[in-house]
């Protein structure tokens, strides 16, 4: 397991509305975010074209994307009414998804990105019982979260997308601790996670270096379903690499050849708390 340096989260979320936006414009769009156009600032858009040209594929925010959507669709037909998304950046299911108005649906994120997500979505009114929390998660969130209406007696979906690759491996053991001190029976979670195969991988050496020339490195986690086990959850673990061939059980249609690539060392994990 390697611990990074923080990296600036801002930038990472225009990348993450760009390509989305993107996305969408293709015949058959396979995540559906009509709002992410609105949330893309100047020059976002070359810098995803710049990094396809370097051999960089953004693929991974897309599909996870995709799965989001189900996991949140999915819970609430299973009776689940809280769901709470970390690190939310640019993220708009809260928007954009038929949700019931008795779910609770929480964003949390540093101070200044969730507001101006609003700012630039005024006009589109949650369907749900929606609240943004503006905090740091890497120190003490839960009780921010709990002020804006969380209870931690009902299940509850984390959404943690792009998130643990980005925060130092003491980071992630906090964070995940945290969560699962307020997560109730019937609660789960969606995340994505590295281990040390995609740094040794051939064709993810471009963006592993281009992390090291912006001065940025990832965080590997070796055999995620175990940690995951440690924190009191039972997970299943979706390699990238398989899974055009395999499937996922939040998907009822294929990954398209155009995004299901063999990105080795990439990890979708879905996971429940009994």
């Amino acid at each position: 397991m390697t611990t990074p340096e923080p990296i600036p989260v801002r930038q990472t979320a225009d990348w993450i509305a760009a390509r989305r936006a993107m996305e969408y414009e293709e015949t058959e769009p396979f995540v559906r975010d009509p709002l992410a156009a609105l949330l893309v600032p100047t020059g976002a858009r070359a810098m995803i074209v710049g990094l396809h040209g370097k051999g960089i594929s953004t693929n991974a925010a897309v599909i996870r994307g995709r799965l989001g959507d189900e996991a949140v669709l999915r819970a609430v037909v299973d009776g689940v009414r809280q769901v709470v998304c970390l690190g939310a950046g640019s993220d708009t299911r809260a928007y954009r998804l038929s949700l019931p108005g008795n779910l609770a649906y929480f964003e949390i994120d540093l101070p200044g990105q969730l507001l101006t997500k609003s700012r630039r979505l005024e006009g589109f009114v949650p369907r749900s019982r929606y609240a943004i929390v503006e905090t740091d998660l890497t120190g003490d969130w839960v009780p921010a979260l709990t002020e804006a209406g969380f209870r931690a007696e009902l299940p509850t979906l984390w959404l943690l997308e792009g998130l643990l690759p980005h925060l130092p491996l003491s980071e992630c053991d906090r964070l995940i601790a945290r969560l699962g001190s307020v997560s109730a029976p019937g609660s789960r979670l969606l995340a994505d996670a590295l281990d040390s195969e995609f740094f040794a991988a051939p064709a993810n050496a471009p963006v592993v270096e281009l992390g090291r020339s912006l001065g940025r490195s990832l965080t590997s986690i070796d055999e995620p379903g175990a940690w995951l086990a440690r924190h009191g959850w039972t997970a299943q673990v979706h390699r990238a690499d398989a899974l055009a061939g395999t499937g996922h059980p939040l998907l009822e249609e294929a990954i398209p050849p155009r995004l299901a690539e063999a990105q080795a060392g990439l990890n979708y994990l879905y996971a429940t708390r009994a």
